[in-house]
């Protein structure tokens, strides 16, 4: 981005390059939150260039660039999860091998390049030496057999890798032809996904939502994908109430003797009215109209029977 602004010095840093950056960063599929954070980053940059005196000033200390709440990643269906892998028949390799990969193991997009020597094909168990988080973070977690035909041959090919993930180019993004960001955003052109809010990382909230509607411990699904925190964990499960069973609704309560009494309808229960409605103000304003009218010429009313 710099290259194309002809930027080479700190000093010619402007803030209006902010706002310029997160449009270009955006272009390419980036998330606004993402973009948000590379200008955070730069921003440490060029406090140091302060630091040094490269430059007079950081404009980039204060962005008012707000972050904004992402939305929720939806759940693959089955029809989903078809018309994908017929669009992927079409686009490079490592873009089949990554999607089958986080299909079936819930991992993310940039932990699909695994070395062959951290796969148990007995043990079915995979090694994730570098998850997000570093190496502190490193777990093993068991696949399914249906990964294991692809991983086999994979291995008797001789492969070290599962996959290599292309370097993103940023000088030249219009060479980036074979990334998910643009394979995604043309499925949702065409309209064939369920969802607008699907992605690469559909396939993580798949594979977490779909255990928890096969009812496995939820300890056991946090183990397999390296979630730390239940709150995290619980972002992930896309269940919905009608994912509930029968058996699951039965909690232990006794059955009804009999069916509950109906209440008497509103005409059975309120007795009907014999006498008279209360006459209205008006009517009573008439009546002493009247009685003023028949009194006697010189007489005066009792006040009582006027209040009355």
């Amino acid at each position: 981005f710099l290259v194309e602004e002809g930027v080479r010095y700190p000093a010619q840093v402007k803030y209006s390059l902010a706002e310029k950056y997160m449009k270009w960063r955006m272009s390419d599929g980036a998330h606004h939150n993402t973009a948000r954070l590379d200008l955070v980053v730069f921003s440490m940059v060029m406090k140091q260039s302060v630091r040094l005196e490269f430059a007079q000033g950081n404009p980039f200390a204060q962005l008012g660039i707000e972050r904004v709440e992402p939305k929720e990643k939806a759940e693959l269906t089955d029809e989903d999860i078809k018309i994908i892998r017929e669009a992927l028949q079409k686009k490079a390799e490592w873009m089949r091998l990554a999607f089958e990969i986080a299909l079936y193991t819930g991992c993310r997009l940039s932990d699909t390049s695994i070395s062959m020597k951290d796969i148990d094909l007995e043990r079915r168990t995979i090694t994730f030496q570098k998850p997000k988080g570093g190496k502190k973070r490193a777990f093993t977690t068991k696949f399914s057999v249906n990964l294991s035909p692809l991983l086999e041959r994979l291995k008797a090919d001789g492969r070290e890798k599962t996959l290599e993930l292309p370097q993103k180019n940023y000088a030249y993004p219009e060479i980036n032809t074979n990334n998910f960001s643009r394979f995604f955003k043309a499925l949702h052109k065409d309209g064939k996904l369920s969802d607008p809010s699907i992605t690469f990382h559909s396939t993580r909230v798949t594979f977490v939502t779909r255990h928890a509607r096969a009812r496995t411990d939820e300890r056991i699904v946090k183990k397999l994908v390296n979630h730390s925190s239940t709150l995290v964990h619980q972002i992930y499960s896309r269940l919905k109430a009608e994912d509930t069973t029968d058996e699951e609704l039965e909690i232990g309560l006794p059955a009804p003797i009999a069916p509950p009494i109906q209440p008497p309808s509103l005409a059975e229960s309120s007795p009907r009215l014999t006498e008279d409605p209360a006459p209205s103000r008006n009517a009573i304003a008439n009546n002493h109209s009247r009685k003023r009218r028949k009194a006697p010429s010189g007489t005066r009313q009792d006040h009582s029977e006027l209040s009355t």
